[in-house]
């Protein structure tokens, strides 16, 4: 029996997606059943070969209108993926993983204003116990 794929999304900035590998070892070697990345088409071959990783769904990025954004969603949906982890955790990402029906979505935990104070100010960072990602 084959275990249902699970979906990892991060998008954004060379470094953030850099640093995705790791969260994907970490919940290749917690959990069962094949991972995909979704990531922009620019940044999909920094996870060629990576052994946690079944396949990357890359974005072209003349696809990310309405129309392409509409297609990226069936495309996902398809794919009837179990579990999802939301490294980017915005607005789209949000959305695109509500129209995928994907059962069970955890997502990063950005304290955005406070982020802003701690780059600006110095000040405000996370809260006590700030934990990137609540377990599943």
């Amino acid at each position: 029996m084959t275990d249902a794929p699970r979906l990892l999304i991060r998008l954004g900035s060379m470094g953030d997606v850099v640093l995705a590998t790791a969260a994907a070892d970490a919940w290749a070697a917690r959990a069962r059943g094949p991972i995909d990345v979704l990531v922009k088409e620019e940044w999909a071959p920094l996870w060629k070969g990576h052994p946690a990783v079944r396949a990357v769904v890359a974005w072209p990025r003349d696809a990310r209108g309405a129309a392409g954004f509409l297609r990226m969603a069936a495309r996902l949906r398809a794919e009837s993926y179990a579990a999802c982890v939301d490294l980017q955790s915005s607005p789209r990402t949000r959305l695109l993983t509500a129209l995928c029906g994907i059962p069970r979505v955890r997502r990063a935990e950005r304290h955005e204003l406070r982020r802003r104070a701690l780059v600006r100010w110095k000040r405000f960072g996370p809260p006590a116990g700030f934990r990137m990602l609540r377990s599943f």
